[in-house]
């Protein structure tokens, strides 16, 4: 990305004149606890992130899960702790409240600050367990856990209503410096239990849980949490951990999620059942049998005795449905199908699939009374159905394309193979969808000729690094037939592994092009007519490779893009995301709309709002958000808009360059003194020559550097900042970042 500078010219585009704070550092959620509550509760939670000095409200995705903001601590800032040290020290050598509450006043005052945040003001009031758990977090510091990622607390009450639906929610922060990140936020229909350290002491017996329960924790460096239950012969129970689903990756940690190891023990000490992951879900599942009446011990630690206040978790102990697997995985759109369940305390053996609405993954889940299932996931297309037949003699099923196939790598070395006759100059494609829907299969597809020789094979789809998934367990081949003949395909587990759970859906058809558009954040702050970077990403399937066009989907709300248009061939673009000139709603969740044309049809798709999300210091994930939340600051006002002459791409010549021309509406020379251009987002091998000026506005002159190749699209982003004159002669002369300017297309021609 350049850096270059820009000459001096004496230009103010007020449209860029924006506040400092909007260059402050925007505010991020690294964790809530606790994660979640039952529904009609209200509770007190703990946000930590960072930059959050700015926050002042708590916003929700849902009206049944009301949340307020209370206050903001730092109980790790060297100024709180000399406050607050004294005060935990006067409540164990047994001093009054009354004393309590004048050491605070004399230590606030010693401090110069005026009063005291959440914990400081709480002392004297907290219960003994919190008293013993604020202890031990904060006044015992473990300097090895902490990180500025998410040393700063936000104090919240969250209220859930009665009627709210059990599953997941999301929460932000919203401050003067822009809205965070969302934060996960669950919602459960079982009594809630919150851990507090230390609790690794011999069971009392007010400490023996009662199932069905939900217990809420954070695990610190070494710590292993224990729980204490009982629990009858012959009860399935099923004990079900959330940690990674909470917080789902870690920049700062590897593997890059807290990795929790759940087992049970009997009143001996005995082990009774373990789990670190359920199949390919990092987050463990105990489907517990109960052996004996017993009182036992659930415990749960990191894999690596790993920890901090962000290892929060939530365990749910009960005898609700948890359905293991569904069959089949998926059904055409609109027919009525009945998929059979196998799992844990079903309160049925089927359920009727949402074969209605669009093509793609269905979500559903079980009641069984007060309790619910786990979510079971299925695939819904337009393609005819087949269920795979079991063939002894292991004889190909012969099949016509297009086709969708369902069926069960049944027995360990199972192989399902299906024959087809392919075309001289075909393309064929053949994807698996198992893993993505909850199959423990791990697929390995082979295409063979009729003599038995291996023509292509896959194990792993390409990585995409989107959502949650990091193991690409279903195979993708895409295979173009070099002449025409009966051709095999085969279908089995790469690791030999097979049980009536290991259900597939093979979809077999000739290219079918398609794409899904994400954002990199889901959340942006503006000022009245300002301009905000935005990247869009495209995930192409099929081979397509078009050119994708993105737009805001509800105009009305005064919000437009610049540059939204990812090239031929290209997976993502930076483009500007255009403020309305004039106050409007403050808060406005804006939905983008992604259209292409492929082999004569217009494809018309949703974006996904997504975040960027590090995982162990180096990968990035685009981590799908319920909303696209767009912040707008009333208060300025544009008096000079700036936009670029012409909507069509810049034409840059290979080895010349090219003339950009902006329009502004004024001028405003020498008042601000000058502004200094540079280039925010573009490819290396273009910079700039001069800036000439010219009626309505300037003109740019671009230039092309050796590495552009005629065909290259993009966009070029500048960024502005004025040099303020100072008002006494000698004065310090400040500089403001204005922000950047509206995106310009170009297009790389030839120079021949």
């Amino acid at each position: 990305m350049s850096k270059n500078t820009m000459p001096k010219f004496s230009l103010l585009y007020a449209v860029l004149l924006l506040s400092l704070s909007a260059f402050a550092a925007v505010p991020q959620i690294g964790y809530v606890y606790p994660a979640g509550a039952c529904r009609g509760d209200t509770i007190t939670a703990v946000f930590g992130g960072q930059a959050l000095w700015s926050v002042s409200e708590v916003l929700s995705n849902s009206e049944d899960v009301q949340a307020e903001f209370i206050d903001k601590a730092n109980h790790r800032s060297p100024r709180s702790r000399r406050v607050y040290i004294p005060l935990v020290r006067a409540r164990q050598n047994g001093k009054s409240d009354e004393h309590i509450q004048k050491l605070r006043k004399e230590m606030l005052k010693k401090e110069g600050r005026k009063e005291g945040d959440w914990y400081i003001n709480r002392i004297e009031k907290m219960s003994k367990k919190e008293f013993q758990h604020f202890n031990n977090a904060a006044v015992r510091l473990n300097r090895l856990q902490r990180t500025n990622q998410i040393d700063q607390k936000v104090i919240a009450k969250i209220k859930v209503s009665k009627d709210a639906a059990p599953g997941r929610y999301e929460l932000r922060l919203r401050g003067r410096n822009g809205i965070t990140n969302p934060v996960v936020f669950m919602v459960g229909v079982n009594k809630e239990f919150r851990e507090y350290e230390p609790n690794t002491r011999e069971p009392r017996k007010e400490d023996v849980l009662q199932h069905p329960a939900v217990i809420n924790g954070q695990i610190t460096p070494g710590d292993v949490d224990k729980f204490y239950f009982k629990a009858n012969k012959g009860e399935k129970l099923v004990i079900k951990t959330q940690a990674r689903e909470l917080v789902p990756y870690l920049a700062d940690s590897v593997p890059g999620w807290f990795q929790a190891v759940v087992s049970v023990k009997d009143h001996t000490g005995r082990e009774a059942a373990f789990c670190d992951d359920f199949r390919n879900q990092p987050d463990p599942v105990i489907l517990f049998d109960v052996p004996r009446t017993d009182r036992y011990t659930l415990e749960i630690r990191d894999a690596v005795f790993r920890g901090r206040e962000d290892f929060v978790y939530r365990v749910s102990i009960d005898k609700s449905p948890f359905v293991e697997s569904v069959f089949p995985l998926g059904a055409k759109k609109g027919e009525k199908v009945r998929a059979k369940l196998e799992g844990w305390n079903l309160p049925a053996k089927s359920a009727a699939l949402n074969t209605g609405g669009e093509s793609g993954v269905k979500r559903d889940l079980l009641k069984k009374g007060s309790l619910v299932s786990n979510q079971f996931k299925y695939f819904v297309s337009e393609l005819p159905e087949m269920i795979e037949k079991e063939n002894p003699k292991n004889r190909p099923q012969p099949v016509k394309l297009p086709l969708a196939v369902n069926g069960r790598i049944a027995a360990e070395g199972d192989v399902d193979a299906f024959s087809f006759d392919a075309r001289k100059g075909r393309t064929y494609v053949f994807e698996v969808w198992a893993a993505r829907l909850n199959s423990p299969l791990d697929s390995f597809l082979r295409i063979k000729n009729k003599a038995g020789k291996i023509l292509a094979f896959n194990d792993d789809s390409e990585k995409t690094r989107t959502g949650m998934i990091t193991h690409f367990a279903d195979s993708y081949l895409i295979y173009k037939a070099g002449k025409s003949e009966k051709l095999t395909v085969e279908l089995s587990d790469t690791q030999g592994k097979g049980s009536k759970n290991h259900c597939y859906r093979l979809r077999m058809s000739e290219p079918m092009p398609d794409f899904k558009v994400f954002t990199d954040r889901s959340c942006t702050k503006h000022h009245l007519g300002d301009y905000q970077m935005l990247k869009f990403c495209a995930l192409r399937k099929d081979g397509f490779d078009g050119a994708i066009e993105i737009s805001v989907k509800n105009k009305k709300t005064g919000y437009s893009l610049e540059g939204a248009v990812i090239p031929e061939g290209e997976s993502c673009i930076f483009a500007t995301l255009n403020a309305p000139a004039k106050p409007a709603q403050r808060l406005s969740n804006l939905e983008f709309t992604a259209y292409a044309s492929a082999g004569g049809s217009r494809i018309t798709r949703e974006v996904c709002p997504a975040d960027d999300t590090t995982q162990a210091f180096v990968l990035h994930h685009l981590v799908p958000a319920e909303g696209f939340l767009a912040d707008l600051n009333g208060k300025g006002k544009r008096e000079f808009p700036v936009s670029v002459d012409s909507q069509q791409p810049v034409k840059i010549v290979q080895g010349r360059g090219a003339a950009v021309n902006i329009k502004t509406a004024g001028h405003l020379r020498g008042k601000y003194g000058s502004i200094i251009l540079s280039i925010k987002e573009g490819p290396e091998a273009i910079d700039y020559a001069n800036i000439t000026p010219r009626k309505n506005g300037y003109s740019i002159k671009l230039r092309a550097r050796e590495g552009l190749k005629a065909g290259d699209k993009g966009n070029i982003i500048f960024e502005a900042k004025a040099r303020i004159k100072p008002r006494k002669k000698g004065g310090k002369v400040n500089t403001w970042n204005l922000g950047c300017m509206p995106a310009i297309r170009y297009e790389v021609v030839s120079g021949a």
